[in-house]
Parts: structure tokens; C-alpha cells; sequence
């Protein structure tokens, strides 16, 4: 994996380190730095677990979010009534269509604390 990379420390022991994306909260990118791991195979493995984890959702935190807005259709018709205030109509538009024919059927009444990197995928 290239995500995991060999480093010395000031001993001049060989250890391994990663760096894993596993999400985006509170308008930051969100990054899991795991370092100190003698043998590549236990880098790879604690790699895995950080990356499922991830999956499952376990890194997101609690949004501040109006509560008003529970649903990702309640979050979507918020959004596009300030989007439409900064783009062109016609960028409004085609954003509007191709969201409105693949994503908002799906999504509309899904609850927005559960969803997840797989629903978005």
C-alpha cells in the first residue's frame, strides 16, 4: 500500500506509519496519522481497521447544523435556495437536474445522522 511508509526514528529503529482520509467534519478535511509500527504487516492491519472504521462512520462528529434540518431533503432545499443567490441560472439548473435525478430520490427521507460514506459512494 502506498499509504503506509517505512521511517527512522532517532534510534535508527525501521518503523511504519500511515495517514488515512476518513472524512469531512465541521468544514475540515479529517485525517488518522497511526505511526510507530515495527513490521509493514501490523501497519497494513491497524491501516484496515482505521479504514473500516471510517466506513462505519465511526470518526463522524455531530454536525451544528440548524435542527430543523433532519433530513437530507430538508438539508437539500435549504441548501439550493442559497446556491441559487451564487451561481448563474444555468449553472443552477444543470446542478439542480443531475441532483434532482440521482441523488435526491435515494436520499430524500433518509435521516442525516445516518448517512453514511457508503451512501454516498
Amino acid at each position: 500500500m502506498s499509504d503506509i511508509k517505512a521511517y527512522t526514528n532517532k534510534k535508527g529503529d525501521k518503523l511504519y506509519k500511515f495517514r488515512i482520509y476518513v472524512g469531512f467534519v465541521d468544514g475540515k478535511s479529517k485525517y488518522v496519522n497511526r505511526a510507530g509500527f515495527k513490521t509493514k504487516t501490523e501497519a497494513k492491519k491497524a491501516y484496515q481497521e482505521v479504514k473500516f472504521a471510517a466506513y462505519q462512520g465511526e470518526y463522524r462528529q455531530e454536525s451544528n447544523l440548524d435542527i430543523s434540518l433532519r433530513t437530507f431533503g430538508d438539508l437539500y432545499d435549504f441548501w439550493f435556495a442559497q446556491y441559487k443567490n451564487t451561481v448563474r441560472g444555468s449553472s443552477y439548473y444543470v446542478i439542480k437536474k443531475g441532483l434532482d435525478k440521482n441523488v435526491y430520490p435515494y436520499l430524500k427521507n433518509k435521516q442525516l445522522k445516518s448517512i453514511t460514506l457508503i451512501d454516498c459512494q
